[in-house]
């Protein structure tokens, strides 16, 4: 459940209530304890401390990427994001065509054909 369906949004939002949020999701996804405590700024004791240093291989960052959208608060903001994102995807798309379309006229004229009689009639009015 995503801590954001359990607040309305008047309510306050403590770095407790954050932390506690955060440890959650990461359990979730199966990262270990340890990981967790590291990722708060945690001192790890006993031995787990000593010989567990996964930052070193650049698996924390992993875990985190991993774990990113378990994280993420208000969902209807990440519904926006994705949305934006295939828009984004759907400009370039056109814009390629676009300038493809725009070359290949280019090519026409430069040869001296007219382009306006490959145009679709309703296009020319």
């Amino acid at each position: 459940m995503k801590l954001a369906d359990k607040l309305d949004r008047s309510s306050k939002i403590s770095a407790h209530s954050l932390r506690k949020f955060f440890q959650t999701q990461m359990e979730a996804v199966g990262v270990p304890k340890n990981w967790i405590g590291k990722f708060q700024g945690k001192k790890i004791g006993d031995s787990t401390g000593l010989y567990s240093r996964p930052e070193e291989l650049g698996l924390l960052m992993q875990a985190y990427i991993g774990a990113y959208d378990k994280l993420r608060v208000f969902e209807e903001s990440n519904q926006k994001i994705r949305k934006q994102n295939e828009r984004i995807r759907e400009l370039e798309a056109e814009g390629a065509r676009l300038r493809s379309e725009k070359r290949e006229a280019e090519e026409l004229t430069s040869n001296g054909i007219s382009i306006t009689c490959l145009l679709p009639l309703r296009a020319r009015i």
